[in-house]
């Protein structure tokens, strides 16, 4: 969780991975989602949906997210409740298989 502006009520998912990514589903407490857009997921041409806390995107073009270094995507929140933190993410490979994930702390 990266570039916080609790004012405009935008954040930032930065995402370090070494393998592509198929596919990816995360909730985030703390905030009410608004959207979740731009970054790799969206350059990607995976599709992004969300809802209150959820995020889940993946594309069905086959498409990945390479392996890299980058924001995955942006979000647009209300009603900040701190502190704002990534629950239960679960990110695929090329296979459909579950990757490890290590997660930053939260943002207070």
């Amino acid at each position: 969780i990266t570039n916080v502006d609790l004012d405009v009520g935008n954040l930032n998912i930065s995402m370090i991975n070494t393998v592509p990514i198929a596919g990816f589903q995360f909730n985030i407490d703390g905030i009410n989602i608004l959207n979740a857009s731009g970054g790799t997921a969206a350059t990607s041409g995976f599709s992004v949906s969300s809802r209150q806390n959820t995020v889940l995107a993946f594309s069905l073009a086959g498409n990945t997210i390479p392996s890299g270094n980058s924001i995955l995507t942006k979000i647009s929140f209300t009603h900040y409740n701190g502190p704002v933190c990534i629950k239960s993410p679960v990110f695929s490979n090329t296979s459909g298989l579950g990757l490890e994930v290590q997660l930053e702390d939260c943002y207070n």
